[in-house]
Order: C-alpha cells, then sequence, then structure tokens
C-alpha cells in the first residue's frame, strides 16, 4: 500500500464504477478520496474508453439528459474542487439545462474555477456578472481583464467593445485599441474590424481638432 506522505498522489485513475460509489454514500466517497491523497485537478478519469477531457464532457451530457447519477458523480467532483467539473456544473446551473436554473449556484462553482485560473470560466463568470441586473462592472472588468490577459479572444474583443463604448463609466480609447490589437494579432477578424474602426474615429478626432485650429 502507497505510505501516505501528506502530499497528494501525482496521478489517480477512478473508474465511472468507483465514482458511483458516490450515489449510495457521498460522504463517504469524499473521505475516500481525500484519504488516499487524491489532488481533485490530478485525477485521471475514465468513462468507457473516453480521455479525460472527454469524460467531464459526457457526464455534462447525461446531466443534460437529466440523469441523476451524473449528477451525483459531477456534484461529487465540484465538492471536491475539481477545476473543469465546477466549470460544466456552473454553466448547466446558469442555463438550466438538466438542472433547476440557479445564476446564484452558476456564480459560486464558476467563481471557484476561475480563482484557480481557469480562463473559460473567468470567460464565463464575467458575462454572468455583465447580464446580472443591475450590471456588476466591478466583477465585469475584473474577470474580463483575468481572461484576456491568457489571451482569451473573446474577453480581448469585449474589452475593447466596453472601452470604446464607455459602458461601466470607464471609456478609453487607448485601452480599447490595445485590447483590438491583442485579439487582431492572433488574426482574429472581429479584432481586427474594431482596431480599424477604432483608427478611424482616431483620425476622425485629429482631423476635427486641425479644423478648429
Amino acid at each position: 500500500s502507497q505510505k501516505q506522505t501528506g502530499t497528494y498522489q501525482p496521478l489517480s485513475i477512478i473508474t465511472t464504477t468507483t465514482l458511483n460509489k458516490c450515489t449510495n454514500s457521498k460522504s463517504k466517497y469524499l473521505r475516500h478520496c481525500k484519504n488516499s491523497k487524491i489532488h481533485p485537478d490530478k485525477v485521471k478519469l475514465k468513462y468507457g474508453n473516453t480521455n479525460y477531457t472527454e469524460t467531464i464532457k459526457a457526464l455534462a451530457s447525461k446531466v443534460k439528459e437529466s440523469d441523476p447519477v451524473a449528477l451525483q458523480i459531477l456534484s461529487a467532483l465540484t465538492d471536491l474542487e475539481h477545476t473543469e467539473s465546477l466549470y460544466e456544473l456552473g454553466k448547466l446551473y446558469r442555463d438550466g439545462i438538466g438542472v433547476n436554473k440557479d445564476l446564484e449556484k452558476a456564480e459560486t462553482l464558476l467563481k471557484k474555477a476561475a480563482l484557480k485560473n481557469h480562463v473559460q470560466s473567468q470567460s464565463e463568470l464575467a458575462e454572468l456578472y455583465f447580464k446580472k441586473k443591475p450590471t456588476d462592472y466591478e466583477n465585469v472588468f475584473f474577470w474580463t481583464i483575468k481572461a484576456a490577459d491568457q489571451n482569451c479572444l473573446a474577453s480581448q474583443n469585449g474589452l475593447a467593445f466596453l472601452y470604446s463604448t464607455g459602458m461601466g463609466g470607464r471609456r478609453d480609447l487607448d485601452l480599447a485599441k490595445h485590447w483590438a490589437k491583442r485579439s487582431a494579432e492572433q488574426n482574429n477578424s472581429e479584432g481586427q474590424t474594431r482596431l480599424a474602426s477604432l483608427h478611424l474615429i482616431d483620425e476622425a478626432i485629429v482631423s476635427k481638432e486641425e479644423a478648429i485650429y
């Protein structure tokens, strides 16, 4: 047996048979994972012959079909703060697919993943705050910048839009150009189009100033 050193195993294989135990005794299953020193982000999941990423997506797909076992498995993994599981289940609660729509739960799950530097969660969380009534611009900018710094195109384009329109009271054409350029440099058509339009605005401002003087 493996000697417990207080550190997590670098890799553990959990089959769906093992995962299904959580449907009978979720707390026992979580204790098993904790006592076995299984780090939630270092788990190699097996779902049939699929790999890790496909496993999480497969579980999420089953939840969309209102599969209670898949929901309990995915929920158990989120209790372990398993990043991809937090992201997938957060989206499901946000959209109300396979589960009752719960924006507070969605925010909690996505934020946990976002705090672990999961770029997609950061982007989705920013969008969630943008759609809040009233819009939470403080968190919109915070998480959009986090994702944009990790080269998320949607977030870079989002910042270019926010700064160019002045939404949230932060109009800054220089920052708008900065983020549009970052996007354009990745050959993104939206970023290229926005950057070109921002340059046209610059030219119009210069022409107006020259006309005045």
